[in-house]
């Protein structure tokens, strides 16, 4: 089991994608980061800021870049010692539903939210 020592958080976006973190992954290493926590990588709808909005669990999110790009980033990540830790919420597992209904108060759904990110 990996335990990771020291993390940097990269947030992808259109203004930064899998080839900027390929191009930091060399200087993360001299700076002792054992592990990139990135954000997710997922496809989202076209209008998406941060990833967190996941429409299809299937496909990489073609705004950040290729699947070549990314795999050229985790190569890079593993050249170096550095592991890869995905962030997600519950909106990214496809329960934004239930979170809309927790925030406005729909009846019901808390518990039903609770236990699906308890699982």
């Amino acid at each position: 089991m990996r335990i990771p020592m020291a993390t940097y958080r990269v947030q992808f976006n259109r203004a930064f994608k899998f080839s900027d973190a390929k191009a930091i992954v060399a200087y993360l290493h001299d700076l002792g980061i054992s592990d990139c926590y990135a954000s997710p990588v997922l496809k989202t709808p076209a209008d998406s800021d941060n990833g967190y909005d996941v429409c299809d669990h299937s496909q990489l999110n073609p705004v950040l870049g290729s699947e070549d790009d990314f795999e050229a980033f985790t190569s890079a990540l593993s050249k170096h010692g550095l592991g890869l830790i995905l962030g997600h919420s519950a909106q990214s597992h496809g329960y934004r539903r239930s979170l809309q209904c927790l925030v406005d108060g729909c009846p019901g759904e808390r518990t039903q939210l609770q236990l699906c990110i308890l699982l």
